[in-house]
């Protein structure tokens, strides 16, 4: 039995006075209690009377004690840690806190309001913060012989800061962002689109400089930039100009680089230069596409900054966006240079010719055009030779003959002509212009028509694709939306988050590649969307020999629905290896589908998801169960689904692992009677 006897000590009760009174100190570097000193004694009456939480470290060993309301901040580590040393009672942040304990034993107090401190008080690592101060207790000769801790856990009020914080600076980011397409969007030149990127973005950070740039034969070439209070930079520099080691850095694939201040990133001569151009901190963002660089940004400050993440994710969506818009504005400008070459080209050589007199009269028709329409000369007098357009478009072109008549001004126009060797009408770029004489008099006019179907066609198709791309973009941009606003809620905290929506958004894309890769009217296959999934998840390892996947293929899919049910699939498959049958030894997981038609004939998937010798967690254990009950899985599943698609589903957690079914309308151009 321990020696504890007596009666001037622990009077305040409760579970730890409690448990301080039965420790058998003897065992510890403290001795038993009644050989405690005074000190000691009074500081572990102002400990366990206290309601705040208060810890003491005393003597060499710094052993511990602590009242109720420090009890809960050591999680499963109470009520072991209670007569451990300090170290091991907190090992894996004592390298961060031992410095502190030094300090105060050696007679100085330290405070901190909010300190990061990552810990592991439940059996995993958790992000928190601490208001608290260390004082220092002195023995009756003055010496220190202990520490008082009186702390705050402000963990759950900083997350929900950082939280506040996170959202507010997405809505900065996006309001800039939308800002700048707007800004962007009717400017044509690549250098104007340059400088209102980089005015913007430097206005928004408040920097003294942002620069776009490009490399070109081994030189710098800052093309556009935006100075505020220092000298502009465009032109052409060697790299070493702005230090080795950022270009170093650049080519070993490091972007963005983040640097607070030169003087500690930079050797003391590239400092120098940096220096003279007025830059102390920087952010560089360099923007490579297929191994290649393309362009870089940078911002510029000219005195030491701590750039924030913030920040930095702002400078890199600038680059990529702006870089964009500039491509763009070149590929314009080279498509009006090509369009006026082609202008040209047209006037030069023609395919289908004619000529009149000033009047209109004495159409002469080349060869060519016989050939095209398939008229022979006989049959064509100086209006016949209409007959080659379409009905509805023979009054018009001959009112806009005669208004050219008149008025001397050219035609041009796309205009319907029939092929004999096609069979049908095809669109050409039709110009009848007049030749004048010295005196502008008009002598001749000549006609010229270019075949511009195809053109024509694929300006057509452009048009469907860009509509067809818009609609994507607003759905997958809602998709994200939800899957971000899905994930914060069933969190716990910030690198929960980080990991489940980094997985989430994976599998979106996998969805969005593989519609990328359509062509024309092509559709995604349910068994091209759930090998991505298993693919990616590793289902397929050899240790995974578990896995039945049972249906036909070629089972296409609607575009629209490609994302919701990847997601669903992703669900399933992430808690399955996290806690079901491809996580557990001995489970079988059974997917099988097939194609059936309702009385409309319209062709329905059947998909069928079994889970089998799953050992499910004992209720109310809040694992498993509770996490897939009501999990994102679920609502995708049970309402996303149906009320998007109009699917039939059902979600039920068996005693030995979950039974989904899914039953939805898809592509037309699965036939049923041969995919069962």
């Amino acid at each position: 039995m321990p020696d504890n006897r007596t009666t001037d000590l622990l009077v305040a009760g409760g579970e730890m006075s409690a448990r301080i009174h039965d420790f058998d100190w003897a065992a510890t570097p403290l001795g038993p209690m009644a050989a405690w000193p005074q000190p000691l004694r009074t500081a572990i009456d102002i400990v366990l009377g206290s309601g705040h939480a208060m810890q003491l470290a005393w003597g060499p060993e710094r052993t511990i004690l602590y009242n109720d309301a420090y009890a809960p901040m050591l999680g499963e580590r109470h009520p072991q840690a209670l007569g451990l040393p300090f170290s091991k009672a907190w090992p894996e942040i004592w390298d961060e806190i031992a410095p502190l304990v030094t300090r105060v034993f050696a007679g100085e107090t330290v405070c901190f309001e909010d300190m990061p401190l990552i810990m592991e008080r439940h059996g995993y690592r958790e992000e928190t913060w601490w208001t608290f101060s260390y004082s220092p207790i002195r023995d009756e000769g003055g010496a220190v012989a202990g520490l008082l801790n009186v702390t705050v856990d402000t963990s759950a009020s900083k997350r929900a800061e950082l939280a506040e914080r996170t959202l507010r600076e997405n809505e900065e980011r996006q309001s800039f962002l939308l800002g700048l397409a707007d800004a962007l969007r009717p400017l044509n030149a690549p250098e104007e689109v340059m400088s209102a990127a980089t005015r913007l973005l430097n206005t928004q950070l408040g920097s003294s400089r942002c620069a776009y740039y490009e490399i070109e034969d081994g030189d710098y070439v800052i093309l556009r930039d935006s100075a505020r209070g220092v000298p502009s930079l465009v032109g052409r520099y060697p790299v070493e100009s702005f230090g080795s080691t950022l270009f170093d850095k650049h080519v070993d694939g490091q972007s963005p680089l983040v640097v607070g201040d030169v003087a500690l990133a930079h050797s003391l001569e590239e400092a120098g230069h940096l220096a003279a151009i007025q830059v102390r901190a920087y952010i560089s963002v360099m923007l490579l596409k297929q191994g290649r660089f393309v362009c870089g940004l940078t911002v510029h400050a000219s005195a030491p900054r701590a750039w924030s993440a913030h920040e930095v994710v702002l400078a890199q969506d600038t680059a990529e966006r702006t870089w964009a818009a500039v491509e763009q504005a070149r590929a314009e400008a080279a498509l009006r240079a090509m369009q006026e070459q082609q202008r040209l080209t047209l006037e030069l050589v023609p395919a289908l010719l004619w000529s009149s007199d000033p009047a209109g009269t004495g159409m002469a028709v080349s060869e060519g055009w016989w050939a095209y329409t398939g008229q022979r000369p006989e049959e064509a007098g100086d209006a016949d030779w209409l007959a080659a357009l379409p009905p509805e478009d023979r009054p018009i072109l001959r009112e806009a003959f005669a208004h050219a008549l008149a008025s001397g001004e050219p035609i041009e126009r796309q205009q319907r002509i029939h092929s004999a060797r096609h069979g049908a009408y095809r669109w050409h770029l039709l110009r009848h212009v007049p030749v004048r004489d010295a005196r502008g008099t008009i002598e001749r006019w000549f006609g010229a028509a270019v075949d511009t179907h195809e053109i024509h066609r694929l300006q057509e198709r452009q048009q469907v694709l860009v509509a067809e791309l818009q609609h994507r973009t607003f759905n997958l941009m809602g998709m994200v939306r939800a899957t971000a606003e899905a994930t914060i809620k069933s969190s716990a905290s910030l690198e929960d988050f980080r990991g489940k929506f980094r997985d989430r958004i994976a599998a979106l894309a996998r969805a969005q590649r593989l519609l990328s890769r359509l062509k024309d009217d092509g559709r995604i296959t349910f068994d091209e969307l759930i090998h991505a999934e298993f693919d990616a998840a590793g289902v397929f390892q050899p240790e995974r020999n578990s896995v039945v996947l049972e249906g036909p293929q070629g089972v296409a899919l609607r575009s629209q629905m490609v994302q919701t049910l990847a997601m669903a699939l992703h669900e399933l498959t992430t808690n399955a290896i996290k806690y079901g049958a491809l996580g557990q030894a001995g489970a079988q997981l059974t997917v099988r589908w097939h194609v059936e038609q309702d009385d409309a004939e319209q062709p329905w998937l059947h998909v069928a998801w079994q889970e089998s010798g799953v050992t499910m967690p004992p209720a109310p254990c809040p694992t498993r169960k509770t996490e897939l009950g009501t999990g994102q899985g679920r609502v995708l599943i049970e309402q996303a689904l149906p009320y998007q698609f109009g699917a039939q589903t059902s979600y039920v957690l068996g005693d030995d692992g979950v039974r989904c079914s899914i039953a939805l309308p898809v592509s037309n151009k699965t036939r049923a009677e041969s995919l069962r």
